[in-house]
């Protein structure tokens, strides 16, 4: 036998069992239920991993895309599974769901602006495809997106997908990507200024008015609370009442409640919620429409003197509405 041949049957022979022990070997692995075992070849690099040209943008593009299709990329249900502590599942952008790989890839509300003219785009590519191929494929669009290859059928198809779908899966999953860290990120750095804030007390000592936060900032649409406790009897407040206001940066001023009695009108766009014990009274104001783009300024715990605008003590709290 000569050099030549005995080094192709080697090779052949390593390749065949590799290839073999590699695809049985998948089927134990669920986060790579998207890549058939027929799809691993020995020398030959997977069409998802193929940079289709020179451009940085495009080959910057398949790190996160692997991620998506291997079952790499971590979110809050992978969290919550492999995470020895008590880890909440539910979305961070939308608080709406879990954050599974169908729920940020198709569901996730907070995305809906960056998603939708991709996929749509990315489904009437697919249907010229399958008019041209007078196939009749029902298509799942979770599949499509993370593996788009899984549809072709042949060398002109796989072509087809390579250079006509691939790359909008990839740049959907690149945006959303890039989103989803840009939200992450502004709501940590809410939550970093949140840890920063300490209860403070009105000038106006004998009357021990607290209020829980000075500053806030806070997406549109995001629901927080603000909690105002005066350490006086009930006695007290029917004389002198508390109040709550609202109050822009351009001067104007809203009174939203009396007390936990919501102003006339308010009432689907703010609720205050007493506790009452005998010498402390709490009044927790909370939006029932969340943040609004209007709410950016004040919210005010004034502590009005009886029969008269005399403010026998104020506490307001900064609000900064971040837009996504």
């Amino acid at each position: 036998m000569s050099k030549g041949k005995w080094k192709k049957m080697t090779t052949t022979a390593v390749h065949k069992y590799w290839t073999t022990r590699i695809n049985e070997e998948i089927m134990y692995y669920s986060s790579l239920k998207y890549i058939p075992t027929s799809s691993f070849k020995v020398g030959k690099i997977h069409p998802l991993a193929l940079a289709n040209s020179a451009n940085q943008r495009d080959i910057n593009r398949i790190p996160i895309r692997i991620k998506i299709a291997t079952g790499t990329y971590i979110l809050q249900t992978n969290r919550a599974a492999y995470n020895q502590n008590n880890v909440d599942p539910t979305c961070k952008l939308c608080d709406q769901a879990e954050e599974s790989l169908s729920h940020f890839l198709l569901c996730c509300r907070a995305l809906d602006q960056i998603r939708t003219p991709i996929l749509k785009n990315i489904i009437c590519k697919c249907s010229e495809l399958l008019s041209l191929q007078h196939s009749n494929i029902h298509l799942d669009i979770l599949l499509l997106i993370i593996n788009p290859f899984h549809y072709a059928c042949s060398v002109e198809s796989e072509n087809d997908i390579s250079f006509r779908i691939e790359p909008l899966c990839r740049h959907l999953i690149y945006n959303l990507h890039n989103k989803r860290y840009e939200i992450l990120s502004k709501i940590d750095l809410i939550s970093s200024r949140r840890k920063m804030n300490f209860k403070v007390m009105s000038n106006g000592q004998q009357y021990r008015l607290i209020l829980t936060k000075q500053e806030d900032f806070v997406l549109v649409g995001a629901s927080p609370k603000y909690k105002c406790t005066v350490n006086q009897n009930a006695n007290f407040l029917i004389t002198n009442p508390l109040k709550w206001e609202k109050r822009g940066r351009d001067g104007s001023k809203v009174v939203i409640s009396v007390l936990a009695n919501v102003e006339a009108g308010l009432e689907q766009e703010y609720n205050v919620q007493p506790d009452v014990a005998d010498f402390t009274q709490s009044f927790t104001l909370s939006l029932m429409q969340g943040i609004k783009e209007d709410y950016d300024g004040h919210f005010a715990c004034v502590l009005y003197q009886w029969n008269s605008t005399a403010v026998l003590a104020k506490k307001t709290v900064a609000v900064h509405v971040i837009h996504c």
